[in-house]
């Protein structure tokens, strides 16, 4: 019987904390007796809208007991009980999620989908295919890994991440060090120039970028659902690009060498016309081969890659602003022939130039 009650009440204690979102980590001394006769009247109170969470309490709670017996823990002793307990809710996954999906944007230039933060664990990933939204991340905590575009990056504590539009992406907590990160889901035509004109349209992580404030700023305001929500986010969404942006020019000059910065510099004035290496080459005095092999140390990936980026994110500009027919578009961005661009185009987008043009169109 004596074992009956204290099973009874550290679900109680488990259940309390979710209904009052209490955390262990704050208020570890809290006493299971202490919240036991509140939270048996949340069990009457709430019974039918939290009937599957309470499943999911007493499923967790059991698997508490069944890891802890086999290492001859007593679950007689109320206080190992709460300790365990405790250490196993704080590393239980939850987000505080804001949906905005209710709250339509007068117009189409930007829209905020959802915002949040989220204190993980080993079960959380996200995937996306041809990512509809973008993604701005701020890391508080912990560390995980972000594939993205082919390549395996690692944010973790002060990092921020994004996760652009119209790409294949996956990103997962580490279990043992697990993220806690704020975010927003974010998407309209505005969005796309403002990291365009910023230049992060390569940028995924950037390690060590103290704007946490910023973040947290939008979503404290974010969650009071104002009527403005949409437009207010667009000025918070602005701000933190243009931060990464300074920050990352910072950055530049410390940790690229003469020679990388030359070439990158001379492709953002010239993209639309290179079309050798023999200038690039000439540019630094080295062959090409050793041109390709300094620019992808510098800027992780080859010259010809990094042209192709800038002619298509400059061909973006122009479908979206200009009535430019694709013909001359695809000349003033340094293709051969429309058909060329138009295939290139598509596979780095997941759509046709035509279909890009229509779909975010105002």
């Amino acid at each position: 019987m004596k074992l009956l009650i204290k099973i009874g009440l550290m679900d109680c204690w488990i259940y309390g904390l979710m209904v009052l979102d209490i955390n262990p980590v704050i208020q570890p001394s809290i006493n299971p007796i202490i919240l036991a006769p509140l939270t048996l009247m949340c069990y009457i109170i709430t019974s039918r809208e939290y009937a599957m969470r309470i499943i999911c309490i007493l499923m967790r709670y059991m698997r508490i007991i069944s890891r802890y017996a086999l290492q001859g823990v007593s679950f007689l002793n109320i206080k190992m009980v709460h300790a365990k307990a405790r250490t196993y809710f704080r590393s239980t996954m939850r987000e505080d999620i804001i949906n905005f999906s209710g709250l339509k944007a007068e117009e189409s230039n930007f829209h905020l989908d959802l915002a949040g933060i989220s204190y993980c664990d080993g079960s959380y990933r996200i995937a996306r295919k041809n990512s509809p939204i973008f993604v701005f991340e701020y890391v508080i905590e912990g560390s995980g890994t972000l594939i993205h575009s082919g390549m395996k990056l690692y944010p973790e504590r002060g990092d921020v991440y994004i996760v652009h539009k119209g790409t294949d992406h996956s990103y997962f907590s580490s279990a043992d060090n697990p993220w806690t990160k704020i975010w927003f889901n974010v998407g309209g035509v505005l969005v796309e120039r403002l990291v365009e004109a910023y230049g992060l349209n390569v940028v995924w992580l950037v390690k060590n970028c103290e704007i946490r404030r910023l973040f947290e700023d939008g979503l404290a305001y974010a969650r009071k659902k104002p009527t403005d929500v949409h437009e207010k986010t667009a000025i918070v969404i602005h701000r933190i690009i243009q931060a990464i942006s300074n920050e990352l020019k910072k950055r530049e000059d410390i940790h690229h060498s003469e020679e990388g910065l030359k070439l990158k510099n001379f492709i953002d004035a010239n993209f639309a016309e290179i079309k050798e290496l023999d200038k690039l080459s000439g540019l630094i005095g080295r062959s090409p081969s050793q041109t390709i092999r300094i620019f992808k140390r510098e800027w992780k990936r080859t010259p010809y890659d990094y042209v192709l980026e800038k002619r298509i994110g400059a061909a973006k500009s122009l479908l979206l602003g200009t009535t430019f027919t694709v013909k001359e578009i695809s000349s003033r961005t340094g293709f051969k022939d429309q058909f060329y661009f138009s295939n290139i185009f598509k596979r780095k987008t997941g759509t046709a130039p035509e279909n890009y043009r229509k779909a975010n169109s105002q």
